[in-house]
């Protein structure tokens, strides 16, 4: 169930059921809609509906999981076994498909910009690579890297820091320039399970399920820097948040350069919520005694923290609408509290 309420009163205006034993994925807003994205109990492909956010009407629907793209449009993607997926754009006002992409085994990567996704890079395993516009689907460009070793799959296929990254020889990704294809450098990397790599605010980060980055120049892949402490990073805006072991859920964020890992300031021990990819929306949370939640506004760019209230109870969630804080409790509910901008 999706239940849309006027703010800052809280009074309830809609209701929308979802299919039986479906569970939410995640909200959003396309085109000036709200885009509801949910997963069946089962067997079955992700579903999406926009609805308007003054009555809850359905606007329209489609199957697979939304990408928003740089242009304000939005993609679907639907992978699925032996390369039978797709990945499709539709009109945000009408929901008609306007093109369809095949997807190969290994799926879609992505090229993204500030607002969200400018190619779709896709990558076939006898090493065929095609770079497509996204809002168009026309080829850009199309090129050839080393097949995979196995013929069936890459290990790595991810586009971060505007290069794709690719696995090669056991144990080496390589890189390659996204416009030509071009061969730029190539990293060791462990063979083991739980390596991944993500982009780090211009740099090319490797991350692990062990703790711990280590961050490339994109330019060369020489390490620019090392630190085993983090066990989280993100890039907000053109800085990191790096989070280390606090209490519980609760972890000591500082924000770094990303270029050199040097610590910039210390944001202090929160658990984040609110974020959805816009910077001023970041808020963290920390339980205090006497059953109270402190609200912090997580302000990365500035490198400080500002209370935004304390609240009464334990709280999982909260948004902040700019002069009232949304909260869900941890036992299901929802609660508004005016707090002023």
């Amino acid at each position: 169930m999706v239940t849309g309420h006027r703010l800052p009163g809280g009074e309830p205006l809609w209701r929308f059921s979802l299919p039986a034993g479906d569970h939410v994925l995640g909200l959003g807003t396309v085109a000036g809609g709200l885009l509801v994205t949910s997963s069946p109990a089962g067997a079955g492909d992700t579903r999406s509906t926009l609805l308007d956010p003054a009555t809850g009407a359905v606007r329209w629907r489609q199957s697979g999981y939304p990408v928003s793209t740089g242009s304000g449009g939005v993609l679907f993607e639907t992978p699925r076994a032996a390369g039978t997926g797709t990945v499709l754009a539709v009109d945000p006002a009408s929901g008609a498909v306007r093109w369809s992409l095949p997807l190969p085994s290994n799926g879609v990567a992505y090229r993204t910009g500030d607002r969200g996704v400018t190619q779709i890079v896709l990558v076939t395993p006898d090493g065929r690579v095609e770079v497509h516009d996204a809002d168009s689907g026309a080829l850009v460009h199309a090129g050839r890297v080393p097949p995979a070793a196995d013929r069936v799959s890459y290990r790595f296929t991810q586009v971060v820091a505007g290069l794709l990254l690719v696995d090669g020889a056991p144990g080496t990704v390589t890189a390659y320039g996204l416009d030509r294809l071009d061969r730029r450098w190539n990293v060791p990397v462990e063979p083991r399970a739980g390596v991944w790599f993500v982009e780090c605010a211009g740099m090319v980060c490797i991350r692990d399920q062990v703790g711990g980055v280590r961050a490339l120049d994109p330019a060369t892949g020489r390490p620019s820097w090392v630190d085993d402490r983090w066990v989280g990073m993100a890039p907000v805006g053109g800085r990191l948040l790096g989070a280390e072991p606090g209490v519980g859920l609760e972890l000591e964020l500082s924000v770094l350069d990303p270029a050199t890992g040097r610590t910039l300031a210390r944001l202090g021990r929160w658990r984040t919520t609110g974020f959805e990819g816009d910077p001023a929306r970041l808020l963290g949370l920390r339980r205090l005694t006497g059953d109270r939640t402190l609200v912090g506004a997580l302000d990365v760019a500035a490198g400080e923290a500002r209370i935004r209230a304390v609240l009464p109870g334990s709280w999982d969630e909260c948004a902040d609408s700019g002069t009232a804080l949304v909260c869900l409790r941890p036992s299901g509910g929802l609660t508004i509290w005016p707090v002023g901008p």
